[in-house]
């Protein structure tokens, strides 16, 4: 499901700039598999592989990037849900906070 938030299209940038960072991390590895195994200039095509390498290496590490902003984005729906619940049920902000909480914050956004 895609949530109360309706998220299909935040989700559906999210797959494509996966896809997108999966494609240049195959691509890279596989052109320094190739450079490697075709050897034609010695010590520059070892040189190349490893540059090759390493792009390749960065496109899969990102989402080491993403995993900690993941986690600091569900610290803050669970304090503010926490929060909402202060407040009188019938008060605007506690409607105002929850409502913010499960629309812009709802896991699916989140978890994108």
């Amino acid at each position: 499901g895609v949530g109360n938030a309706g998220a299909q299209w935040r989700m559906m940038v999210f797959a494509v700039v996966g896809m997108d960072s999966t494609s240049w991390a195959s691509y890279y590895m596989m052109r320094g598999l190739i450079v490697i195994r075709r050897r034609t200039r010695s010590s520059a095509s070892v040189d190349l592989h490893s540059r090759l390498m390493r792009m390749g290496l960065t496109f899969t590490m990102l989402i080491l990037f993403q995993r900690p902003l993941q986690f600091i984005g569900i610290c803050i729906r669970k304090a503010l849900l926490l929060l909402s619940y202060v407040f009188p049920t019938d008060s605007w902000l506690a409607r105002g906070l929850q409502g913010f909480v499960h629309y812009a914050l709802d896991h699916n956004v989140i978890l994108w």
